[in-house]
């Protein structure tokens, strides 16, 4: 059926002539609900980073990451796959990757080094003690060899997995024959897992083999095999749909709860993140065609708009607030403050240094250099378009 996603793309011919016959993306405003989710994420990873584990509960705060990399995987391979159909010469295409390249380093690499500069300033050891590993955004590696989170900084591990994606996924999307497309993007995010499944063996080498890029391969690859089911003009929102995602969910939280209460499921475990990213592709899906209802409602709401649009410069700047807090407002940490008192006026002054960063890095850095890049039509990308995030 043409609802079933992933089964018509693995089609060869199929596959072809649905990617011959779809149109280019067209200019597109900004999807809100997409906008929606990405306000939500954040505030899932803020409040992993701001809470203390006891106000936490068991809830798995830290899956916003996960839906990033699914957003992510999903906007760029559409893009991409519409600056294909406009680019149809191998010339065409060379000219399209260097654009792509171009207007996203523009675009992120500037609000990123102000942070990594704003960290130094404010202190933050590993990046003075370590910079290569952060300058050229290989933090998953330092991570995945060294085996510990470095203090207020460590967020940035996930943006140096979506700079290796976005310097991977161009020449992947663009120059792959068509039909292979499909089966490619299944494959890379089969890779995931079996990856985790080999995690005994990774060990001898890294000490966190989740850290590397293929662990977070089944999130980019079910992103990405939406943006080509979208692309193809297959329907994605089908109550079909709408229950694998349910019952991925649920797979999810079985497996979560297994793990958390220290009973894994071997080899199944390694499917624990592929069913949260199977879902997650799914909630893309149907924010992308507009739920309706209460949680539509609730996806459009003005606070998590602005959050989501504003999101990549909260993300890089959130685990800097305590740190500014630290220097600007130490009585907050004063030996007499006890919690829940301590938190309760912590968070709100950590939210609005967060904030007024986050906001002068979108009008002094991230808007000015989106206007000046001027990118082709590309869906939900604008200016200060929200960014990758996680813990």
């Amino acid at each position: 059926m043409r609802s079933d996603l992933g089964l018509g793309i693995l089609l060869g011919s199929g596959a072809r002539r649905c990617l011959v016959v779809a149109p280019a993306v067209s200019s597109q405003p900004r999807i809100a609900q997409i906008d929606g989710l990405r306000g939500l994420a954040f505030l899932g990873v803020a409040w992993v980073h701001w809470a203390p584990p006891s106000w936490r509960g068991p809830f798995p705060w830290e899956i916003g990451v996960f839906l990033f990399f699914v957003l992510s995987g999903f906007l760029v391979t559409r893009n991409l796959l519409a600056a294909r159909d406009r680019a149809p010469s191998p010339a065409g295409r060379l000219a399209a990757a260097r654009a792509f390249l171009g207007r996203r380093q523009l675009r992120l690499l500037a609000p990123y080094y102000a942070a990594l500069v704003a960290a130094c300033l404010l202190g933050a050891g590993d990046i003075r003690q370590c910079p290569l590993w952060y300058v050229f955004h290989l933090v998953n590696i330092h991570i995945a060899l060294d085996g510990t989170w470095p203090g207020g900084i460590a967020h940035f591990w996930t943006l140096s997995v979506q700079q290796q994606f976005y310097l991977a996924w161009p020449w992947l999307i663009l120059f792959l024959p068509r039909r292979a497309l499909g089966p490619v993007l299944v494959a890379a995010t089969a890779m995931a897992p079996l990856w985790r499944m080999a995690g005994p063996f990774a060990a001898r080498w890294f000490a966190d083999p989740s850290m590397l890029p293929v662990g977070a391969l089944d999130y980019l690859g079910c992103g990405s095999l939406l943006g080509l089911a979208m692309h193809c003009g297959r329907e994605v929102t089908s109550r079909r749909m709408a229950v694998a995602a349910w019952l991925c969910f649920a797979a999810y939280g079985v497996l979560y709860a297994c793990w958390r209460g220290g009973h894994g499921i071997p080899y199944l475990a390694s499917l624990q993140q592929t069913f949260l990213a199977v879902a997650f592709t799914v909630l893309a899906a149907f924010a992308h065609r507009g739920i309706r209802g209460p949680v539509g409602h609730f996806l459009s709401h003005r606070f998590l708009l602005r959050v989501g649009t504003y999101s990549y410069g909260l993300y890089l700047f959130h685990n800097l607030a305590p740190l500014l807090a630290g220097k600007i407002a130490p009585f907050l940490w004063h030996p007499a403050l006890h919690d829940p008192l301590a938190t309760i006026l912590r968070l709100p002054v950590w939210a609005a240094l967060a904030w007024a960063m986050a906001g002068a890095c979108h009008r002094w850095i991230e808007t000015p250099l989106a206007q000046r890049s001027r990118p082709t039509p590309e869906t939900n990308e604008p200016v200060g378009r929200g960014g990758p995030a996680a813990p």
